[in-house]
């Protein structure tokens, strides 16, 4: 109550009273006493009371106050934050009561507690139970609170009793922050650090000095280093020394102003050897956006840069010589063109194509061919000076790049160079080879000021050395045009050719070289064409052989010529043979054999009244199977002849192993008979030969009588040539061996 005092002002007041006997009556004793230091005592309690329960209910961590003893205590106090992790109100866990250790009303429990694991705890062993009843201090348990709801949370578990002034057990406190946060970025931590581990790029964090802090295991594995290794030391240690100062500049540049920067290292391994990698480097921010770390997420790219590096020398040069390839080479002609102009000099290109070698690969093989090829590219290289480019356009065609020419002669002294490169013998195993080349030259800026067409100009050349004879060079004119224009316009023409009938055949006869009877003819084939004219068998022969119309060609001339053996046998009783040159192009046709089967059937002509010529080149080639074809021919009847005897490889080693009839002196030899003891020594070994082989021999290209004395002296026994007759019609033919 108030009391008021004599001066008006009250005062909390409590009054107690009380009846009593006095002189024989009763009376009432009221005592008033001022409780305002009491009452200022009580609501300073009061105040820190509420103070406390709103410091507790807003406290960031879980809060449950039990009292009682130990064998019967309930809850008395759970925060929000208790509140929010079990899912029961202040209210509901008031209704929680233990007696003895064991939950009095479990239905009022809406949570249960859990280990890290997910199994469940027992009551009895929950660290709130265990400080009431065992007096027992927990301290940061992690375990999870689990709501009827479904919802988990990890918690850090405190617990302890609490004792009164006389050391009694009165309560106990239960306290659990929410460390569920915590745990998702520990567990994504963990998540992501396996990752790194186990990722096969290379991760490596630095300070902002460069200096190494982390390494993982990727990085291991392609450096070589390990953590302990790198932690303290700087990136430098990695360098190769082949990156240019001023990719670490950008790179520095870039990351320091708070960019990411991506580019390729050529980095040392621990062992010395070197890798490439490709990097992606970020800088790492703190809170406050301020730089804190570098990361570097590398990639081992070395196999993928070999694999480039050889594409790319693939794209370049050639795969056998390694020489550099067109594209290279019209590359580097251009930039000694730009120069060129710029300090005003010449410049040449030499276009350079080995004579003869599709017969190297038709007879020998490619592997042969390929031989061939790499020692010619050497052959050339040596020929030229260190700065000159030497390149491989294909097949058998090289071409070589001269720079800082002061005039022609310079080109010409290097062509002359090369040529005389390939006048020794190619050396392959047991095989030795003779072959020469053909050069054509183009200058610059006098036959062009583009590359391609100095290319051009200089492949004309080239063909046109080859065409007035081949093992020479020349340099390119405007005249050369015609000559190659005429070589493709004979390619078009040969192609309807035999369709438009304009292919014939003339005669050449071959006599006994003492009697000067004839024995036999010779089939050569002629060709009328109604643009070109007369063509010669030189200049088709060839075109017909690469194009493989050959083929069809040689079965014509077969076909004419036993037509015509027939009519002369039914005619006029002739006896004599009719020889027809078969090209190796033919002999690789796998019909051949059957084909001659079939004319000489078709024609009911003996196989005695026909001679195959075949060059040396058939019976080297290894994609055709020559015994089988020869004996296919033999048991037909057929002679076997064999052609330009001495121009070749190793003819005396291949006639030991194949049964030919006859063996034909090529004329070449037999021109200079009277004048060159090296050719006349040559022919007399070839005959003395032939008859230790059993064979007959004909000489070819018998122009006069002082070689017809000389093949007679020396017991040749048949001969051909101008000094008998020109290669003539069958009419006239018939005319010659009818006189």
């Amino acid at each position: 109550m108030l009391a008021l005092r004599k001066d008006g002002s009250t005062f909390p007041a409590e009054i107690r009273g009380r009846s009593m006997p006095y002189q024989d009556r009763t009376v009432r004793v009221t005592a008033l006493r001022d409780i305002t230091d009491r009452r200022n005592a009580e609501l300073r309690l009061q105040r820190t009371n509420t103070l406390l329960h709103a410091v507790i209910d807003q406290a960031p961590f879980a809060i449950t106050l039990c009292e009682g003893s130990a064998q019967d205590w309930f809850l008395t106090l759970a925060n929000q934050e208790a509140q929010r992790i079990t899912g029961a109100t202040e209210a509901q866990q008031h209704k929680i009561r233990f007696i003895d250790g064991e939950l009095l009303n479990p239905t009022v429990r809406t949570w249960e507690m859990l280990h890290p694991d997910g199994t469940p705890i027992d009551v009895r062993d929950t660290p709130l139970v265990r400080a009431m009843v065992e007096q027992r201090v927990t301290r940061s348990k992690e375990m999870i609170i689990r709501r009827t709801d479904g919802v988990e949370t990890y918690v850090l578990a405190n617990a302890s009793p609490i004792y009164g002034d006389d050391g009694s057990h009165i309560a106990g406190i239960f306290t659990y922050p929410d460390i569920t946060e915590n745990k998702r970025t520990e567990e994504t931590i963990r998540t992501l650090s396996q990752a790194m581990e186990q990722s096969p790029v290379s991760v490596v964090i630095t300070g902002l000095d460069g200096v190494i802090e982390y390494t993982n295991r990727g990085f291991e594995r392609s450096s070589g280093y390990s953590s302990e290794e790198m932690c303290g030391q700087h990136t430098r240690l990695l360098g190769s020394g082949n990156t240019p100062a001023e990719v670490y500049k950008e790179l520095w540049s870039t990351i320091t102003s708070g960019r990411s920067w991506q580019g390729e290292f050529q980095n040392k391994r621990r062992d010395g050897s070197l890798f490439w990698e490709y990097a992606h480097i970020s800088p790492i921010f703190d809170s406050q956006g301020r730089i804190r770390h570098y990361l570097a997420v590398k990639e081992d790219i070395t196999l993928r840069k070999v694999q480039e590096e050889k594409i790319l020398h693939q794209a370049h040069f050639d795969s056998l010589t390694g020489l550099p390839n067109l594209f290279l080479a019209l590359d580097r002609l251009s930039q000694i063109i730009r120069t060129a102009h710029r300090e005003h000099h010449q410049a040449a290109v030499l276009f350079l194509d080995l004579d003869d070698f599709k017969k190297v690969n038709d007879t020998l093989g490619h592997e042969v061919g390929d031989q061939v090829i790499e020692e010619a590219a050497r052959r050339v290289k040596w020929a030229v000076r260190e700065e000159d480019t030497v390149g491989r356009l294909g097949g058998d065609e090289f071409i070589v790049l001269l720079a800082h020419l002061h005039d022609k002669s310079d080109a010409m002294r290097v062509a002359e160079k090369i040529l005389a490169a390939f006048r020794t013998v190619f050396r392959l195993g047991d095989r030795e080879i003779l072959l020469t080349s053909s050069i054509g030259i183009s200058i610059y800026p006098d036959e062009g000021d583009t590359a391609k067409i100095l290319l051009r100009n200089a492949d004309t050349a080239m063909y046109y050395s080859k065409s007035i004879g081949r093992n020479v060079f020349n340099f390119y004119t405007d005249a050369m045009n015609q000559d190659v224009s005429r070589r493709v316009e004979l390619e078009e023409q040969l192609y309807t050719a035999l369709d438009n009938d304009e292919f014939y055949l003339h005669f050449q006869p071959i006599v006994n070289i003492y009697s000067q009877g004839i024995v036999g003819a010779e089939a050569l084939l002629r060709w009328n064409n109604p643009r070109l004219g007369q063509v010669a068998p030189t200049e088709f022969i060839e075109i017909a052989e690469r194009t493989g119309r050959i083929v069809q060609i040689g079965e014509y001339v077969l076909r004419q010529a036993v037509q015509q053996a027939r009519h002369w046998h039914d005619q006029h009783h002739q006896t004599f043979r009719v020889a027809v040159n078969v090209s190796p192009v033919q002999f690789k046709d796998g019909n051949f054999l059957t084909m001659v089967k079939t004319i000489l059937k078709e024609y009911q002509l003996p196989g005695k009244f026909l001679e195959i010529e075949v060059t040396e080149n058939v019976l080297l080639s290894e994609k055709i199977n020559s015994v089988e074809i020869l004996n296919g021919l033999r048991d037909l009847g057929i002679s076997l002849s064999m052609d330009d005897f001495g121009t070749g490889y190793s003819s005396l080693s291949y006639l030991r192993h194949y049964h030919f009839d006859t063996l034909k002196i090529d004329r070449s030899f037999v021109r200079d008979i009277t004048s060159d003891p090296d050719d006349r020594e040559l022919v007399v070994a070839t005959i003395s030969m032939a008859r230790s082989l059993g064979l007959k021999v004909i000489a070819e290209g018998v122009e006069n009588a002082e070689q017809l004395a000389i093949l007679q002296a020396e017991k040749c026994d048949f001969a051909q040539g101008y000094y008998f007759s020109k290669p003539i019609t069958a009419k006239a033919l018939e005319r010659f061996f009818m006189n």
